[in-house]
């Protein structure tokens, strides 16, 4: 986080990162946090039901909302997103730094006529009626987590990867992550996959590629 310029950002971050540590490090650094809870935190996430349970039972009246549809390729989303206030004797203000916000996100996805409905809970430094925010930076952070994953499974094989000993599993992705962050920036209207069997065949489009990089940065 140290080396990353994140003043007046949000910085979404998934459930395996909701640890004070790192909403320290993101508020020291002078940014501000939309973090998903999951079961990891068990006394944050009881509590941000039982405050979201108390709305509900009312229709949500009065409640910081934000919702957001969209459709393609055989599929209807639709994203409501709740914010309510964390409450002021929650011991949570004690433990999270800056800690304001509780936001529930509820998505409904129809495929082939049939519907699906997630939920999610997140916390955040932000007011609750920044929650137009929260529901664009939270669809624009999963958007490219699908995106990345989709291309790191696929094109580098990495679910299938059993690299366990030591850090070579944290280090392999790490490298994997920075290859598609290269590749990205020099393959035009080339496809990964299309640019990766391309290097795989071609020395001097190796070199040519590593030149355009080398260039870049």
């Amino acid at each position: 986080m140290e080396q990353l310029d994140v003043e007046d950002a949000l910085v979404t971050i998934d459930a395996a990162g909701c640890y004070t540590e790192i909403v320290d490090a993101v508020v020291e650094n002078k940014g501000n946090y939309l973090i998903t809870l999951k079961d990891n935190q068990p006394k944050l996430i009881e509590e941000a039901k039982e405050v979201f349970s108390e709305v509900e039972s009312n229709g949500f009246e009065g409640v910081d909302t934000y919702r957001e549809s969209d459709s393609g390729h055989g599929r209807i989303e639709e994203r409501i997103y709740y914010a309510m206030p964390v409450p002021g004797d929650s011991p949570a203000r004690e433990k999270w730094r800056n800690i304001e916000t509780f936001v529930l996100a509820i998505s409904y996805r129809t495929v082939k006529g049939e519907t699906s409905r997630e939920v999610r809970l997140m916390i955040s430094d932000l007011a609750s009626n920044q929650i137009a925010r929260f529901g664009r930076s939270a669809r624009a952070h999963w958007g490219i987590e699908n995106k990345l994953h989709w291309v790191l499974d696929v094109s580098l094989g990495e679910d299938g990867n059993r690299t366990r000993r030591g850090h070579g599993a944290e280090n392999l992705s790490t490298l994997r992550r920075l290859a598609v962050g290269l590749m990205r920036k020099v393959k035009g209207k080339r496809t990964i996959p299309n640019l990766m069997f391309q290097l795989a065949l071609d020395p001097e489009e190796r070199t040519k590629v590593i030149k355009q990089i080398c260039e870049q940065n």
